[in-house]
């Protein structure tokens, strides 16, 4: 079995079956930018390298996800006071955004995906 965590998921896989956990119940599985930076990654290469034939999503806690979190996407203030007061950033070039494209790896992956929810949906 091969098994690896990530700041807001974990990922096993076992039997050509992988598992995708999301791991974040104290903020209701919310997703901060850094999910958004490992999971094309790991389905890519879950699919690239044949690793499974099947990705099961699931959660712990009570529900499966609360969505994007937002206070992690806000704009961020300015340590100069001098300066405006945030720092915005293009929606173009947020994670989320990047997942969006055409090559986001959900378009073009082989094995199937499921999903398990847990709670209200």
């Amino acid at each position: 079995m091969s098994q690896q965590h990530f700041e807001t998921f974990d990922l096993s896989i076992e039997n050509d079956i992988a598992h995708i956990c999301l791991n974040r119940p104290d903020k209701r599985n919310s997703m901060i930018p850094s999910f958004w930076e490992d999971l094309p990654g790991v389905i890519e290469d879950i699919d690239g390298n044949a690793r499974a034939r099947v990705i099961v999503i699931s959660s712990t806690g009570p529900v499966f996800t609360a969505g994007m979190d937002l206070n992690a996407f806000a704009p961020k203030q300015r340590e100069n006071p001098n300066a405006s007061e945030f720092v915005t950033v293009p929606l173009s070039t947020t994670p989320r955004a990047r997942l969006r494209q055409p090559s986001t790896p959900w378009k073009t992956v082989a094995c199937r995906c499921l999903r398990l929810f847990r709670g209200a949906a």
